[in-house]
């Protein structure tokens, strides 16, 4: 079984061999197939996440969650299956309950105290399940499940500490410089690898994670807005700019809506070029083959966690 329930191990040999766990977020059944057959293709340990978006798409998100699961029991690499971002302890109960094997709570917005005392609620019912817990401090800016936050925030370093100590939370994410779907700017944003390496030496073994690591590369875009489209041309940070991230304790990275711009790129491609056709067969299987080729460049040239998939499963911990 490759859905992977002991997740320590897997985030400490992907801290260990210095590569990234790539985190993409699923929308259905075939963008699963696709981010799984991405790593799989190419023997890359992945985490295939829901997000609350999901809640109100999918009923019931229960029988979604089975039937991952079910999917997942004999792929040959390593997943872990993660509910992304909830702002509220209850949800995080109820993902839980629902059988997810891991869970991140965003109190990122809260005051220090008040992230502290609801990380730790959830850290309490989720350990008592058996479930992993990422947790965040700091913020970044930009959109996630459709809340716009302007500000950003970075995390310090003895808080960190300080927060993994009081909460017991399992990771953690940090604000170093990224930002979710990007922000309006002239070019790429910066990572203050200098603040990074004080927070992994600040929090020690505890596995980092960053949000927001799409790119949004420029001939992406192009692709979309040749095609009818009016996506905004916004900066994020550059891929090789979080490839580096790799070297300071960063060992998850979500890395989504670059390869749905590739996704919307086939279909916005497909009926300019086929205006008769209607037939959702041959749309979506074109999309998420895109999808598919997107999520594989990331593993590849990003996340460098191409081959890694079987070294973790058969125990190769060389170096």
């Amino acid at each position: 079984m490759s859905l992977i329930l002991n997740q320590k191990e897997l985030y400490q040999h992907a801290v260990d061999h210095e590569y990234i766990i790539p985190a993409f977020n699923c929308f259905d059944i075939e963008s699963m197939r696709a981010i799984v057959g991405a790593a799989v293709n190419e023997d890359s340990p992945v985490v295939l996440q829901v997000c609350m978006a999901m809640h109100g798409k999918v009923h019931p998100l229960e029988k979604f969650v089975s039937y991952l699961k079910d999917y997942l029991s004999d792929v040959r690499i390593p997943v872990l299956l993660n509910h992304d971002h909830m702002q509220s302890v209850e949800d995080c109960m109820k993902a839980i309950d629902m059988g997810f094997p891991s869970v991140m709570f965003d109190g990122s917005h809260l005051p220090f105290k008040e992230n502290v005392k609801k990380t730790k609620k959830v850290v309490e019912y989720a350990h008592a399940n058996g479930v992993w817990v990422e947790a965040e401090l700091g913020s970044i800016p930009g959109f996630e499940d459709f809340i716009f936050n302007s500000k950003s925030i970075y995390t310090n370093p003895l808080q960190a500490a300080e927060f993994i100590s009081l909460t017991d939370c399992d990771s953690l994410s940090v604000a170093v410089g990224t930002a979710h779907g990007g922000v309006r700017g002239e070019g790429s944003l910066e990572m203050d690898f200098e603040l990074l390496a004080e927070i992994k030496q600040a929090v020690g073994k505890i596995p980092l994670v960053l949000h927001g690591a799409a790119s949004l590369p420029k001939e992406y875009i192009d692709e979309v807005n040749a095609y009818g489209g009016t996506v905004e041309y916004l900066s994020m940070c550059l891929e090789p700019t979080i490839e580096m991230s790799r070297h300071y304790g960063v060992a998850k990275a979500n890395m989504d809506v670059d390869n749905f711009l590739k996704y919307t790129y086939i279909i916005r491609k497909f009926f300019t070029e086929h205006p008769d056709q209607f037939n959702p067969f041959e749309y979506n299987t074109m999309a998420c083959k895109e999808m598919q080729e997107a999520c594989r460049h990331k593993i590849k040239h990003v996340s460098k966690s191409a081959g890694f998939g079987t070294r973790f499963l058969e125990g190769d911990n060389s170096i």
